[in-house]
């Protein structure tokens, strides 16, 4: 299907799109792939639709199966995809409330995972101090008193 400024799904645009596994990948990271997938080769939301559901392994295949006609447009299947595989905001909230740097846990690794809870949240970390204040009280005891000494005024300062 390839309308006004649409192009054809070709093997390479097909293929560029990473297959979905609800055992190992995040389901809001992948939609978003599908999506820069999709405007970078400019696809109809038709064919975006169809290279999601190609793209779908295991019990989200089976999952894709079963509901049938239901998902027959991208916002139905971007609706009931995110509804089956995103972890609920609540949740994410939650789990950014809680986030801490584990013991054996790099400074790098823990900036990476508080960036992707504040990224699935739909938060730009270095608008609002607060987010930058739980991150660095978030670092063991001897590193958040070096960060703050510096006096970090955004998240970005804090983590570099």
């Amino acid at each position: 299907m390839s309308g006004a400024g649409f192009r054809p799904v070709t093997p390479e645009g097909l293929n560029s799109v990473p297959l979905f596994d609800p055992n190992k990948d995040n389901a809001r990271v992948w939609l978003d792939t599908v999506e820069r997938h999709s405007s970078a080769f400019r696809w109809s939301e038709a064919d975006r639709l169809t290279v999601a559901c190609c793209r779908l392994t295991g019990g989200a295949l089976v999952w894709k199966e079963g509901s049938g006609r239901s998902l027959c447009t991208w916002d139905a299947f971007e609706h009931a995809f995110l509804e089956r595989y995103a972890p609920r905001k609540d949740e994410l909230y939650a789990e950014l409330a809680a986030c801490r740097q584990g013991p054996s846990q790099s400074a790098r690794e823990y900036a990476d995972q508080y960036r992707h809870l504040l990224a699935q949240l739909g938060i730009d970390g270095n608008r609002d101090p607060v987010h930058m204040y739980r991150f660095v009280e978030g670092l063991h005891p001897w590193l958040y008193e070096f960060v703050y000494m510096f006096r970090p005024t955004n998240l970005e300062a804090a983590i570099t």
